[in-house]
């Protein structure tokens, strides 16, 4: 029984090559098939991402231009408002910020040195004033008394050289007596044109030098 079994299963040898030989060929063609793909799948270049794009119409509109930028404005001019003689600061009647007019008065110094040469200088004009007046009288006299010889030549020209002696000392005190009033309107400060103020440089009670900045105008 096993033996007719065995001789029942055995496959003759040329029936198995016989069936080799036909898989054979479609074992390759499958292999060359799946080496053909796998390159072209290595060669292929991978897919791109895709870019978003904006579209719009085309219209007309307003673009703004202006900037915005942060910094420190500066004045194109600026004016050093100082005082033109020295003196205590006594009274500030601006500060910074304020918005002032040409001729408004800015400060003011302790003028009581100033009025006193004004007041010297005052007496001193006064005084030459009445020598003027005294010279005066002195050459009218001898005018009326060199005609009819009551006096000489000699004194008429004294008088005639007092007076004009009298007359160029009145002239230079005056001057003198101009300048002290000038010195006494100093000590108020003006500011000389329009503007604004941007910076304090003393304070009151400060002692101030002339020409020294006070304010400073824009």
């Amino acid at each position: 029984m096993a033996t007719l079994l065995r001789s029942r299963c055995r496959v003759p040898g040329n029936i198995r090559s016989q069936r080799f030989n036909s898989f054979q060929p479609g074992l390759v063609l499958g292999f060359i098939s799946l080496l053909s793909l796998g390159a072209c799948s290595a060669g292929k270049p991978a897919d791109k991402a895709l870019v978003r794009v904006a579209v719009q119409p085309v219209a007309s509109v307003d673009v703004a231009s202006s900037v915005v930028l942060t910094g420190d404005i500066q004045a194109r001019k600026v004016t050093e408002q100082s005082f033109r003689v020295s003196g205590k600061l006594v009274k500030r009647y601006a500060d910074v910020g304020d918005r002032v007019r040409a001729g408004q008065v800015l400060a003011r110094l302790d003028p009581r040195e100033q009025k006193t040469d004004l007041a010297s200088a005052n007496a001193e004009v006064a005084v030459r004033e009445s020598r003027l007046h005294l010279a005066e009288q002195n050459y009218q006299r001898q005018q009326l008394l060199l005609p009819k010889g009551y006096t000489n030549l000699s004194e008429y020209q004294k008088a005639r050289s007092g007076l004009d002696s009298a007359r160029g000392d009145l002239a230079a005190f005056r001057a003198q007596q101009a300048n002290a009033r000038d010195q006494v309107g100093y000590t108020e400060l003006f500011a000389v044109a329009d503007g604004v103020i941007t910076a304090r440089h003393a304070e009151e009670g400060q002692v101030v030098q002339a020409a020294t900045p006070v304010f400073s105008l824009a």
